[in-house]
């Protein structure tokens, strides 16, 4: 008696021909950036660059100590070694008689500095309407490559610095870097950004909105010098003062963020991109970051939102919905 097959034997499939989608990460990225670069060390660090006015800040805040002796202190005559000197007699007396105020309101500024203490000059310290836009600055996050696949492209650290750019013949060129408030470090050497007991954004979108929308203090770095900052950027701009950037590389101008994908935690899709034309960084072959677009598709009633890829080597742009499965061609 014949034997009966009641269902079709299983194919075991390989994870080069899955059964379904493919899950990849997405990196957001702000909207108004000029282009993206990118360096790879420890850590690949995707640096959004923003153009100059991309922000305006707009707060009141009480008047520093720096900006109250800015204001009143750097030229008054009171901060000047003759100012007590001259009215010293040889046995080093102060005659205060001849100070208005006397001993007991005298300041003190020219040897102590303003921290604060009464002026006998009658200026107070006032609240300022602080308003200026934000010069060309670059936001960065530096993501996980290496070691465990389960920490692949967790986020390191971000940072945040003046500087302008611009890119020729896909080599990016920029000015000299400034500090901007709320950002740890130097000037040689930023930092990463100060969320005070906030959670740290994930993505470059966020970092760049989080950071527009928290008010600027004194903490870290004067806001006036802050200020001052934007100035000299706009200055090296528009003097032209760059030079080659050898440590950045160009990934794309005008995307909506980044398709992130590792051969060893994404093995079926870095195969299908790859097969596709799509190209590893020369730095690290293990990993693909590719540029994706927002895009709205209207199927047969149905609409799907998502991104798609720029045309691959055949013509065709993928589709990937909006958390991150890669769904195929379109």
């Amino acid at each position: 008696m014949s034997a009966t097959l009641l269902e079709p034997p299983k194919v075991q499939m390989t994870t080069i021909f899955p059964t379904t989608p493919g899950k990849v990460n997405i990196q957001l990225l702000p909207k108004e950036a000029e282009f993206i670069s990118y360096s790879v060390d420890d850590a690949i660090t995707i640096s959004a660059w923003m153009p100059d006015g991309f922000h305006k800040v707009r707060q009141e805040q009480k008047m520093s100590n720096d900006s109250f002796y800015d204001r009143y202190c750097d030229g008054c005559n009171r901060n000047c070694y003759d100012y007590l000197n001259d009215i010293i007699d040889d046995d080093d007396y102060i005659d205060w008689s001849q100070v208005p105020g006397g001993e007991h309101l005298h300041c003190n500024v020219y040897d102590n500095g303003y921290g604060g203490q009464y002026c006998p000059q009658g200026n107070d310290k006032e609240e300022d309407d602080i308003e200026f836009e934000i010069s060309n600055m670059v936001f960065e996050i530096s993501l996980s490559h290496l070691g465990n696949n389960l920490e692949r492209f967790s986020q390191v650290s971000d940072s945040a610095f003046l500087c302008g750019g611009i890119v020729g013949d896909g080599v990016i060129s920029c000015t000299t870097i400034s500090m901007a408030s709320n950002v740890f470090g130097e000037y040689s050497e930023p930092g990463g950004i100060c969320w005070g007991y906030n959670t740290p954004p994930n993505n470059l979108r966020e970092i760049v909105s989080s950071y527009c929308n928290t008010p600027f203090n004194n903490d870290l770095f004067s806001i006036g010098t802050f200020e001052q900052n934007c100035y000299d950027i706009r200055e090296y701009v528009k003097r032209m003062s760059y030079y080659q950037s050898y440590s950045e590389k160009l990934l794309t101008e005008g995307a909506d963020a980044l398709l992130l994908v590792d051969a060893e935690n994404n093995v079926s899709t870095f195969f299908q991109f790859l097969s596709a034309g799509f190209k590893q960084l020369p730095e690290a072959p293990h990993i693909m970051i590719i540029p994706v677009y927002e895009c709205v598709f209207d199927r047969n009633g149905h609409t799907y939102t998502g991104y798609q890829t720029k045309q691959d080597a055949v013509g065709k742009s993928w589709f990937i919905t909006s958390n991150g499965l890669v769904i195929g061609q379109v």
